[in-house]
């Protein structure tokens, strides 16, 4: 492969932005070959903690994004180094340890909350592994995530999934409507593999226009929205879905209350980037919903407000890089060039590398520094563009 080197324009623990032109796959490979120095014998990377409500988890969500950018990092290159730690931190996922009683992955340590981390915490390891089984031909870590998908039980009248804890229990429906959205992204590149997965994609995009609710002017709404007769004709089918009750009460609580208009506008960029890969597998880019009038308003909320969302004016939670979230909604769903937004980007690419480690740690407040590292995933979706030129 005809692959230009890092090494020669960043220094072997330092990242150096004063010297030579740097573009977005020199940050990922020289952040990949930060992160094998900290990957652990078992293929697993250290956990972070959930930056939203800062919960301690296991390595499973950190090692599934890491196994992203290795993965990227060896197509890149070709270089094997990257390959063989991407195939050890698929090992590790592969693990007991990691999915103790072969049901969900053990996710998350809160004693008062699923160790799954709800449709959300399995979305990102279906992802990495589907991900990665594609690039490193790892038969076995696409059965595994194709397996994992379909363990979770989809109710095609609501269009939506149910949680299952790590030790096979089917729990309850997901009411947060971005869990729902990640969760049938992560399944997109299994389409070519099952067609029972390609078959609740298809539904999931039938009920999406009904269950997503919106503001007037195009701010998705946080928890979804069954019509009421769903609703209660769904809850009285099992105690467990009694929980979808209370959502036409708190849809009028939080309409006349606004409380939570800040997070829903942190989760715009979630939402629309987890559909745009939706729409990025042919046999779903047809699909009716990407026509329709609610997404339209979606996709003009945002390009309206992309300038205060991308600087997180007015927003909480959410995604820690909205700039590059931008960039690959408007990309991918309005063809706006990559280059067209390439000041998001750069304004997300806000970093300090770690003087023993040389590991890029992105400058995002309320994130311990494994959060912080993990973040370089987030370029994997990106085209090779130059973020700064070389000013000699």
């Amino acid at each position: 492969m005809n692959h230009k080197y890092i090494c020669h324009r960043m220094s072997e623990h330092l990242l150096d932005l004063n010297v030579g032109s740097i573009e977005t796959h020199d940050l990922l490979l020289y952040g990949a070959r930060r992160g094998i120095d900290i990957q652990r014998e078992d293929g697993s990377f250290e956990p972070g903690r959930n930056g939203t409500y800062d919960e301690p988890e296991t390595p499973v969500s950190v090692t599934s994004q890491w196994l992203r950018t290795l993965t990227k990092a060896y197509d890149i290159t070709g270089e094997t180094e990257f390959s063989d730690a991407a195939n050890n931190a698929i090992d590790y996922l592969l693990s007991k340890e990691a999915r103790p009683y072969g049901h969900t992955f053990y996710c998350r340590k809160v004693e008062s909350k699923t160790k799954c981390n709800g449709l959300a915490g399995q979305a990102e390891v279906i992802r990495g592994l589907a991900y990665a089984s594609e690039i490193l031909d790892r038969d076995d870590a696409k059965n595994t995530a194709e397996e994992l998908f379909l363990l979770h039980p989809f109710d095609n009248e609501l269009g939506m999934w149910r949680i299952v804890e790590i030790d096979g229990r089917n729990l309850f429906f997901d009411r947060t409507l971005n869990h729902q959205i990640l969760f049938a992204a992560s399944g997109s590149k299994l389409i070519n593999k099952s067609n029972k997965i390609e078959k609740r994609l298809f539904n999931f995009l039938n009920k999406l226009e009904v269950i997503m609710d919106t503001h007037e002017n195009g701010l998705i709404r946080h928890y979804v929205r069954p019509p009421f007769l769903t609703t209660i004709r769904t809850a009285f089918r099992s105690k467990s879905h009694y929980r979808l009750l209370p959502n036409e009460f708190t849809h009028y609580y939080y309409m006349l209350s606004g409380n939570l208009e800040k997070k829903e506008r942190g989760y715009q960029t979630v939402n629309l980037e987890a559909l745009s890969r939706l729409k990025m597998e042919e046999r779903l880019s047809h699909h009716k919903f990407w026509n329709s009038k609610k997404l339209n308003q979606i996709l003009e909320y945002l390009h309206k407000n992309k300038e205060y969302i991308s600087k997180k004016i007015n927003t909480e939670h959410g995604s820690s890089l909205q700039g590059i979230g931008i960039s690959k909604i408007e990309h991918r769903f309005l063809n706006v060039p990559i280059n067209q937004n390439i000041s998001f980007i750069k304004n997300d690419l806000d970093f300090s590398t770690d003087n023993d480690s040389g590991i890029i740690l992105f400058n995002i407040d309320g994130l311990d520094p494994n959060s912080k590292a993990v973040l370089l995933v987030n370029l994997v979706g990106l085209p090779n563009v130059l973020i700064k030129k070389d000013l000699d």
